[in-house]
Formats: structure tokens, C-alpha cells, sequence
């Protein structure tokens, strides 16, 4: 199928696979047609230059409709339907009641039931055509508090299967797409769900509900628009050649025609992953490796000459671009959990407090700044960054260490590395730092102000000018024979990190004290020198 003139239709691209997979589509020459149930995300669509169309699956003259439409624009030509719109209504089968159960068919099986049946009056017509239905793992195996849906995807599995077989001797296709758990609106649409349709308080499930809603599986957000977008490229390129599939495409048990996408580690080991997509394979990488060191370093390569293999060095954990990265559910609470990680200091879920009001009764303090990569490499510390993605929608961040010119980064509760050069591309120029406070939790200390604060900068200086002069073992000497004004210590002292010499020991300075005096203190770079900023140096977007 030559995608210079392929028209596919896809439903509920209003987030999610559907709307990543119609731009990335879009991108490799397909005519996409992508259709959305609320105005206000057709209207976001249509701005990211796709034709998009009002289309509740709920509704047949909205189908209609927009079909009608569709093939006005194509001649009467229709070669591909991805019916892709669906939600979660998560909950225990003993408090969902049977309309809500209705509510979840009508959607997810009757609506997808209805594309189809429209679809195929207008494949038959031609000759030809495709059908993909996006089902799930959970329309494989079972979860419990997930009945309802699990239910409608093994309808889907049902009707697919069925279908294909009533239609062996036509040259239409009929694929089902088995996904697992993705970064999307899909799980924040299900707590919602969940709030308006669970009686919560007064379910036996209560605080297995309440843990739900507490953010959990986030796949590699950054590469999913490539990753499904990339899948159906193949997918359809295999479908166009014959009805002979290819097994790094597709897989065909007892007569199935299905792709999917398996989480293995978080099924805990119950499905196998049955397709191998080269490198648009996708299955969730195991939660074992978090926010610490050696997270995905299983080659050795030669980072101080800036020689690393990314996709060696960081095997799944690498992502080429961030292009495509949807915003991770409450993205700013765990970028900044991340961060305080690397500080062994853990956030408690139940504290009313901001982050920053936070860290402050654990002898650490936030700051924000707004600059570019040379003041952040000055601070060296871990930080949080505040992005925009392609379509303006901000999120955050924690860059957590830097190799070359390689970044480690949380992405919701994922890890992964990327380049620098695609952090810039969406990096407003606002990053904050944690950092520890001095003993006397000031973060500007203006010499002659305090006594007490007075000492001991002028201390913990003469001991930074002990291990520069290499008389570490001797800084009592030092401190008699240096009776200069504390002042004079704090621009000595600037001068040698490279900060403005203003006498003033601000929290830029008392930062580049900690790397001197704290001992083990988290560092976003081990050896500055290695670091390859992006060229040309970031100038913060407005």
C-alpha cells in the first residue's frame, strides 16, 4: 500500500494511540482522516494541520456523516479503518451496575461494531480494504477490578475473529492490535470513571481503589507516537503486499490475525510477547531500575570521548526524540520525587505540603531559576525541567544525570535516556534545583550579618582553600594565617568555581560549597569536561 495516496480513518484521537498515531500517519504521507467526539479536540486537531471530523461512536448519523465526507475527499475511496476509540471503566463486578456495564459496550463493542459495519459497505463496494480493531491484553487474559472492560475486549476479540473468517474469500482485511498499558488521558479518563460511577466509600475494594489511583504504569511516553505510528506503517505494508503476512509483523494462531503488544514484566509473566517489530517492538520495561546509578548501562562504551552507542549503552531505556511524548499523568509531582530520590528523601503521599515546602523541614531547599544549559552545567546539580511538547502542552522532567551528550531523564515513573539536543527542542529554559542548606538554614548569608553563619562560611571556605593548596591535614594553620575579611574568603572562593566575585554568598555560591563540604552529594555530572552541550547553546524560549 503506497501511503502517498492511502486514506486510513482512525476514531478517538483526541489523546492517546489515536492521536500520536494520526500525526506520526500523517508525517509518512497518509491521507488521515482523524475523528474526535468533542468539538474543542477536533477543532486542536484540524491546528495541527489533520482533517479531523466530529464523530461519536455512539451515534450512527455522526458516522455517517462523516464518512460521507471522507469520501467525498477521496473519490469514494476508503482503505483503512483503525477503530481506536474506547475507555476503562475500572471497578469490581459486584459494584458496577448494569447500565454502567451498557455504558461500557456501547463505546468500546456496539460503537466499534457500527464503524465497522459502515466501513465494510464501502470496502465491499471497492474491492478491497482493512479493518484494524484496537483490542487490549486484558481482551487475553483477566485482571479483577477490570471486569467491565475486560469483558468488552474479549467481545472484540470475539466479533474480530469472527469477522475474519466470514471474510476469508474477499480481500479485506481484519487485524486486531493488542496494547497494554500506554501514557495517555486513558488512565486519568478511568479514575474519573471510577469517581463517578463506584460507590468508593462503601465497596469491600475501597482501598484497593483508593491504591489505583495512585499513578503506576507509565510506558516510555517519548516513544509511543513512533511506536504505533511505526507499528501501523508495517502493519499496513504487510497487509497491501498479499494476504501472506510476514512473522515480524504479524502473528497467526489458529487463524488469527493479531499484533500485540505484550507488558510481560507487568502481566507478571502470564503473556509472552508474540511480535518482534524490529525496532518499533514496544513491551513495559521492569520497574527494578528506577532512579539510581547503572540504570540500562549494559555496554561499556567510551563516555569520556563522547564515543557511546546510545542504543547499546542504554538498550530499551533510549529514546531518539521526545517529539512525540504525550504528558505524563501529574508529570511536575514526579519529576520532583525523582529528584529528591537521588537525595534519599521520599515524598509522603499524604502530605498537604508543595514539594518545596517540603524539603525545607528536611534541611534542603528549592531553586528556580530561568537560564540555559552553560548556568545549569554551572550548578551540576540534578534538576527539574519544564517542558512543551509539539502540541503546547507543558510538563515536567527530572534530568537526573548527563553522559556525553546523553541525558537520563524521569518521564513519569519511567527512567530513559535521551539526547540533549531533543531536551532542547521542547525545554522552556526553566529548571528548578534541590539543593542541602547550611547548618543554620539560611540561603543567603551577606557577610557581617550573622555571626554564627559568619564562622562558618568562613570555616568551610578556608577548608575548600585547605584541599585546593593540598593542606587538607592542616586547617587550623590556614586559619590563622588567613585573617581576611569573610567577605574577601566568599570572592576568593567565587573566583575559583567561577561565579561572579560580589562577596555575596547567595545560593549559587553555597550550592558550589556543598561540592566541597557535603559528602556524597548528587551530581548531574561526574566529570564536567565529558559533558557536550547541545551547539548552538539554548536560548530559553519565550
Amino acid at each position: 500500500m503506497n501511503s502517498n495516496n492511502s486514506t486510513i480513518l482512525i476514531t478517538g484521537c483526541s489523546s492517546g494511540i489515536g492521536y500520536q498515531t494520526a500525526l506520526y500517519l500523517q508525517e509518512k504521507g497518509y491521507k488521515v482522516f482523524a475523528t474526535a467526539r468533542k468539538e474543542q479536540d477536533v477543532l486542536k486537531l484540524q491546528e495541527l494541520g489533520l482533517i479531523s471530523f466530529l464523530l461519536d461512536v455512539t451515534k450512527h448519523e455522526t458516522i455517517t456523516d462523516t464518512l460521507d465526507k471522507v469520501l467525498k475527499l477521496t473519490d469514494g475511496k476508503l482503505d483503512v479503518v483503525f477503530n481506536n476509540a474506547g475507555f476503562g471503566q475500572p471497578g469490581a463486578l459486584e459494584d458496577i451496575s448494569t447500565n454502567v456495564l451498557k455504558e461500557q459496550f456501547e463505546t468500546n463493542v456496539f460503537g466499534l461494531h457500527e464503524v465497522t459495519l459502515q466501513a465494510l459497505k464501502i470496502m465491499k463496494k471497492q474491492g478491497y480494504g482493512t479493518i484494524i480493531q484496537h483490542s487490549s491484553v486484558l481482551g487475553i487474559i483477566s485482571l479483577k477490578l477490570r471486569g467491565a472492560y475486560n469483558a468488552s475486549k474479549y467481545a472484540i476479540e470475539g466479533l474480530t475473529d469472527t469477522l475474519r473468517l466470514e471474510l476469508k474469500d474477499t480481500n479485506i482485511n481484519v487485524t486486531l492490535l493488542n496494547t497494554g498499558p500506554v501514557t495517555s488521558d486513558f488512565r486519568k479518563n478511568a479514575i474519573q470513571k471510577t469517581l463517578d460511577n463506584i460507590d468508593i466509600d462503601n465497596s469491600r475494594f475501597t482501598e484497593a481503589y483508593y491504591k489505583s489511583m495512585v499513578p503506576m504504569w507509565v510506558v516510555n511516553g517519548a516513544a509511543i507516537g513512533i511506536v504505533f505510528g511505526g507499528l501501523l506503517t508495517l502493519l499496513l505494508s504487510a497487509l497491501s503486499a498479499s494476504n501472506n503476512t510476514t512473522d515480524d509483523v504479524q502473528t497467526r494462531n489458529e487463524g488469527k490475525d493479531s499484533l500485540i503488544l505484550s507488558t510481560t514484566k507487568a502481566m507478571s509473566g502470564v503473556i509472552d510477547s508474540t511480535s518482534t517489530l524490529s525496532e518499533a517492538s514496544v513491551s513495559e520495561t521492569s520497574d527494578e531500575c528506577e532512579y539510581g546509578d547503572g540504570c540500562g548501562d549494559t555496554v561499556e562504551n567510551d563516555v569520556t570521548t563522547g564515543n557511546i552507542d546510545p542504543k547499546q549503552r542504554y538498550g530499551r531505556k533510549y529514546v531518539a526524540s521526545l517529539k512525540y511524548t504525550p504528558p505524563p499523568f501529574n508529570s511536575k509531582l514526579l519529576a520532583y520525587e525523582s529528584v529528591l530520590k537521588l537525595w534519599n528523601v521520599a515524598f509522603p503521599a499524604d502530605n498537604p505540603k508543595f514539594v518545596c515546602e517540603f524539603v525545607g523541614t528536611v534541611g534542603l531547599d528549592c531553586l528556580h531559576k530561568k537560564g540555559n544549559w552553560r548556568g545549569l552545567m554551572k550548578i551540576n546539580r540534578p534538576v527539574i525541567l519544564r517542558l512543551e511538547n509539539r502540541s503546547g502542552k507543558e510538563y515536567f522532567v527530572g534530568l537526573l544525570a548527563i553522559e556525553g551528550e546523553y541525558g537520563k531523564i524521569s518521564l513519569g515513573q519511567k527512567v530513559i535516556w535521551t539526547s540533549l539536543e531533543s531536551i532542547e527542542q521542547q525545554w522552556l529554559g526553566d529548571y528548578s534545583v534541590i539543593w542541602k542548606l547550611p547548618s543554620y538554614k539560611s540561603s543567603v548569608i551577606k557577610p557581617g550579618d550573622i555571626r554564627s553563619s559568619d564562622e562558618w562560611l568562613a570555616t568551610n571556605i578556608l577548608k575548600v582553600k585547605a584541599i585546593k593548596t593540598g593542606s587538607s591535614g592542616d586547617v587550623g594553620r590556614i586559619h590563622r594565617d588567613d585573617d581576611s575579611p569573610v567577605s574577601e574568603k566568599v570572592r576568593w572562593f567565587q573566583k575559583e568555581v567561577g561565579l561572579k566575585s560580589d562577596g555575596i554568598a547567595g545560593a549559587h555560591t553555597l550550592i558550589q560549597l556543598n561540592n566541597f563540604i557535603t559528602p556524597n552529594v548528587p551530581l548531574l555530572v561526574r566529570d564536567i569536561t565529558t559533558a557536550e552541550l547541545p551547539k548552538p547553546q539554548m536560548v530559553p524560549r519565550s
